[in-house]
C-alpha cells in the first residue's frame, strides 16, 4: 500500500518543502489570523484549501507576516499552502471555529 498525505498530489506542482516553515496564530481561530514564514518572499501566494481539496481562498503575500480575513468561512480543518513561482514553498493546517 501507498499512502499520501499532505499536498503533493496536486497537479505538477513541485513541492520544495524540506520542513513545515509557516506559522499561523492563534490557531485556531474564526477566520481571522497572521501568517508568517521564514524569509520575505516577495508575490508568494496563500492558498486555503478545505477538506474536500476545494480551493476556498487565495491572497498575494508581500511581507514576511501578513493578517489575513477569510470573510464567511465554514468551520472547520483547512491546509495552507504559500507558494511561489508554482512551487510550494511551505504548508501548515489551521483550525477555523
Amino acid at each position: 500500500w501507498r499512502v499520501l498525505l499532505g499536498c503533493e498530489c496536486i497537479g505538477n506542482i513541485k513541492n520544495s518543502t524540506k520542513d513545515n516553515n509557516i506559522a499561523i496564530y492563534p490557531n485556531p481561530n474564526n477566520g481571522i489570523f497572521n501568517v508568517s514564514w521564514k524569509g520575505a518572499r516577495e508575490n508568494a501566494e496563500l492558498i486555503i484549501i478545505n477538506t474536500l481539496g476545494q480551493n476556498v481562498f487565495t491572497q498575494v503575500l508581500n511581507n514576511e507576516i501578513s493578517t489575513i480575513n477569510v470573510p464567511n468561512i465554514k468551520a472547520g480543518l483547512y491546509t495552507l499552502l504559500i507558494m511561489k513561482s508554482k512551487a510550494i514553498i511551505g504548508t501548515n493546517k489551521m483550525i477555523i471555529e
